[in-house]
Formats: structure tokens, C-alpha cells, sequence
């Protein structure tokens, strides 16, 4: 009964003086940087993976989630004892990552893991759409007289179908989900190293096949075309949340206010 008497009081809570800091109380502390070990030697590389198990082990909120995160531990040790160069160590560790199936959860570093992830992008946006990787958005930095129009699939990369290219990668990466996975592994599936340029095979709307070469970006700026908000067939409210800027919620909301449901697109 105390709590919704302190809700409805008028009063503001009094002020409590900060908990002073115990044994108890974790205290943050900058670690050692190890910035010439982009390939560390063994002892090292079993120190980073008990090191990073260790803080999921003793403080991650979900570890219930996991499974059998011990057996985690005992699966990666070969993984970083057989890694023979710093990729194949970035490699280990994004794998160690992915286990925790959590969309925020990534890692950076050294030349050697974005050679692995990908320090570059391709100027366009796609997404999975029934089993098929299509162009849905085209960035600013694609030439204007490049072949490639919204809703064409593409079907391999430098020569590699992109099904077994996102299949390939797969271990690399976690999400919550499998939508969200399949994302984030096709992000990075299309990515590829500095000054390079990516051979698209890509299908058009009458089912024929070409080879389109693409040079990659460093970042890449959506250029989006249409509506942002509008109403679809049944009565549906649609809004691109990633066009929205934040003083048009108004108009959005007031305009949308007589569909039966709206589709909030991120």
C-alpha cells in the first residue's frame, strides 16, 4: 500500500546520498589495449576466450538462453589452438559471439577482423524476401547508370551463389532471431575488403541473368523514393520509420488515425 501512496504524493521523493562503493560494487577499469597483438600466441588467445566466456558466464542476464554455455568452452578451446593467423583467430572469436544469439553483440578490432567481417559495403540495400536476396533500396554512391533497379535478385557474389555465401557465413553471426540473423549475416555476406569491386550476378524481372560490377563503399546512404506513410489496401496505415524525421510524428499518427492497423517498417 506504500507505493501508491508515495505515487499519488505530491512531494517530491526525498534525495538519498549515493551508495558508497564496496567489495561488492563492480568497479570499471581500463583493460590493456594489446595493440600489437593482432595475432596473439597461444597463451594469449586461451587468455581472450576465457577471458571473454568467463564475463557471459558471470554476468550475462541470459545465460538460462544459452544452453550448454560450459560445453561453449570446451568446443572453442581446439578452435583457438588451431588458429593459424589472425583471421582465422577473428574467426574464432565471432564464433565464441554468435553463440549468444544476441543482435548486439559484435566485435571489432585489428585490419585481420575486418578482413573477416568486411570493411566495406555494397551501395545497396537488400533484404530476404521469400527465399530470395532482392534490392530494395539503392545508395547515393551507386553510379545513376548502373543496371540494377529495385526488386532485382541477386544471385551470387564474386562468383559464389549468395544462398551458400550466407550459409557459409552463418556461424559468424548471432540474433535473437532467424529473421534478424538472416539479416545480419546477408550485411555482412555483400561486404568485402578496401578498394574492392563486387561481381553481382543478378536476375532481372524478365528472369535473365547478368554481371553487373559494383565497387564497394565505405558507408552507404539509402536514397529513398515515394511516401514515407500511406495508407494500403484493406485499410492499412503504412509508415518507413527509417525516412521519418521526428517533427513529421504528428502528421503521421493524425493522417493514420482512421486505419484499422499500421505497419511500422524499421
Amino acid at each position: 500500500t506504500k507505493a501508491p501512496a508515495l505515487a499519488r504524493a505530491p512531494a517530491p521523493l526525498p534525495a538519498r546520498p549515493a551508495p558508497r562503493l564496496t567489495a561488492t560494487v563492480p568497479i570499471s577499469s581500463s583493460d590493456a589495449a594489446y595493440a600489437d597483438m593482432s595475432y596473439p600466441d597461444l597463451p594469449y588467445r586461451l587468455l581472450g576466450l576465457f577471458r571473454l566466456w568467463s564475463v557471459v558466464d558471470r554476468f550475462y542476464p541470459f545465460k538460462d538462453r544459452l544452453g550448454d554455455w560450459r560445453a561453449a568452452l570446451a568446443e572453442s578451446i581446439p578452435r583457438f589452438e588451431a588458429a593459424g593467423n589472425a583471421e582465422d583467430y577473428s574467426r574464432a572469436v565471432l564464433e565464441v559471439l554468435a553463440r549468444l544469439h544476441d543482435g548486439h553483440t559484435q566485435a571489432f578490432g585489428p585490419i585481420a577482423m575486418w578482413n573477416v567481417i568486411g570493411a566495406r559495403v555494397l551501395p545497396l540495400e537488400l533484404r530476404s524476401i521469400e527465399g530470395r536476396y532482392v534490392v530494395t533500396g539503392k545508395a547515393e554512391e551507386l553510379p545513376r547508370d548502373s543496371p540494377i533497379a529495385i526488386g532485382d535478385e541477386i544471385v551470387s557474389i564474386d562468383g559464389e551463389p549468395l544462398d551458400e555465401r550466407v550459409r557459409r557465413l552463418w556461424k559468424y553471426s548471432g540474433a535473437s532471431n532467424e529473421a534478424a540473423r538472416t539479416g545480419r549475416v546477408l550485411f555482412h555476406a555483400v561486404r568485402g575488403t578496401w578498394d574492392s569491386v563486387a561481381e553481382l550476378g543478378v536476375r532481372g524481372a524478365d528472369g535473365t541473368t547478368r554481371t553487373v560490377k559494383v565497387a564497394r563503399t565505405r558507408s552507404r546512404n539509402i536514397v529513398g523514393k515515394g511516401e514515407i506513410w500511406r495508407v494500403l489496401d484493406g485499410n492499412i496505415g503504412y509508415v518507413g520509420l527509417t525516412r521519418l524525421a521526428a517533427p513529421q510524428g504528428d502528421a503521421m499518427f493524425t493522417a493514420l488515425s482512421g486505419t484499422d492497423a499500421i505497419v511500422f517498417d524499421m
